[in-house]
């Protein structure tokens, strides 16, 4: 659907573009789409935008629109990575963020407008792996998701840019500096 690409900030024929200026994910046993992840946001819009996106990326997504819904979907299919709205009605971010870590920990990223920043920037405390301000652009969103599921994928990986956009495993990073 054009329009959801639209309103991310990214035309369809931008797609393969996109795809190629994804880091080298495969080096570390990952690529783009592989992953299950969960849109917890009570904009429809919005979300709609969202999964559009990421399933033509390849990921599985699920969606909930409210805080129950989100806590039901992530107990009965686990997804790796949850994209949580921080003013979710009826609950806070924090207290949806430390829900959703006691079922199957997974990786979080908390959705932001301005008026939520403040709890945002707290949940990252309280072990969000980072937040996005909305509105953002499709790359920043793909760039956080891809780092969020590296993450999940080990911990321990060191991955850092370098001039050729690659992921460089701690191994490689060492074997440089030594």
């Amino acid at each position: 659907s054009e329009s959801a690409s639209v309103e991310l900030g990214i035309a369809e024929d931008s797609w393969i573009a996109l795809l190629n200026k994804t880091p080298d994910l495969e080096k570390i046993g990952l690529s783009r789409g592989s992953g299950n992840i969960l849109i917890a946001d009570d904009d429809p819009i919005f979300t709609r935008s969202c999964r559009s996106l990421l399933e033509k990326m390849g990921y599985v997504v699920q969606v909930a629109s409210t805080a129950q819904e989100a806590l039901q979907v992530q107990e009965e299919h686990p997804c790796d990575l949850v994209l949580l709205d921080a003013s979710l009605p009826q609950v806070t971010g924090i207290y949806m963020l430390r829900a959703l870590r006691q079922r199957n920990n997974p990786e979080i990223i908390v959705l932001a407008d301005y008026n939520a920043l403040e709890t945002a920037t707290q949940a990252t405390r309280f072990g969000a792996n980072s937040y996005l301000p909305k509105p953002f652009e499709a790359h920043q969103l793909l760039a956080q998701v891809d780092q969020a599921l590296i993450y999940k994928r080990d911990p321990l990986i060191v991955y850092i840019r370098t001039h050729s956009d690659k992921i460089q495993t701690r191994e490689e990073v060492v074997d440089r500096f030594s």
